[in-house]
């Protein structure tokens, strides 16, 4: 796996540059962009934290512009942990819930999926066990499809930088992948068999990289991608429930 400064050192290399070809620009916007879109580990720093690093960069303009040193100096914001298979509500057991369960749910998927706080979440399960169907006889709250849609549109409409870091991680790496299938139908189709060709290689470097969202000057995001290992056991706990 590449090291956080060689993943900066990719980063940098695809950055636009100004005029001088030796520095970067963001806007005041691209930096709350790259908070909260994965690029920082959110559980580490603040948002403020993060505004206050670009102070000694910014310009009359309120602009940010960076040397590579400069943009080097960040690396200790970047989240470098795993990109896990994306939360899925749709995916929960259905059947009942005791409020444990519940708990567990919301701990370990819930508030890593979204911006939900606890408080919040439990409004939404409050106030749908105020309906007499959705709890059994122990009083145990039950998740049907309904809820499961619910919970869904609430995460979809308040996403956590980690889960937009983990979707981004899955939309380049359906790319690649189709990418590559494309690759080798056309390798198949020409009978060529030995090699490889330019594009192909250029996809094998590009799996030692992890999604890093970063705006340009105006819209374009650089990104990097990386085959990180989906571990489905951390959304799980013993017994038959699963966490989605």
């Amino acid at each position: 796996m590449s090291t956080n400064a060689n993943q900066m050192e990719y980063i940098w290399e695809r950055i636009p540059k100004l005029k001088d070809g030796k520095t970067i620009r963001y806007l005041k916007s691209d930096i709350d962009y790259l908070y909260y879109h994965g690029f920082v580990d959110t559980t580490k720093y603040t948002i403020e934290q993060w505004k206050a690093a670009f102070t000694p960069f910014k310009t009359k303009e309120g602009n940010f512009e960076l040397n590579k040193a400069q943009f080097l100096s960040l690396r200790a914001f970047r989240y470098t942990g795993p990109a896990h298979e994306v939360f899925d509500p749709m995916r929960i057991t259905e059947g009942p819930w005791s409020d444990d369960d519940l708990n567990l749910l919301y701990k370990r998927s819930v508030a890593k999926a979204s911006a939900l706080t606890s408080k919040t979440f439990w409004a939404y399960i409050d106030a749908l066990k105020k309906i007499p169907t959705r709890v059994n006889e122990d009083g145990h709250f039950i998740i049907d499809k309904a809820v499961k849609i619910g919970l869904y549109q609430l995460i979809e409409k308040y996403p956590s930088p980690r889960r937009r870091l983990e979707k981004e991680v899955r939309r380049i790496r359906k790319e690649r992948d189709e990418r590559v299938e494309g690759l080798k139908k056309n390798r198949d189709a020409s009978g060529f068999t030995v090699g490889q060709t330019a594009k192909e290689a250029t996809l094998e470097q590009y799996q030692n990289f992890v999604t890093s969202s970063v705006a340009d000057q105006k819209t374009e995001a650089p990104i990097e991608t990386e085959e990180e290992a989906i571990d489905l056991k951390k959304l799980r706990k013993p017994g038959k429930k699963f966490f989605g």
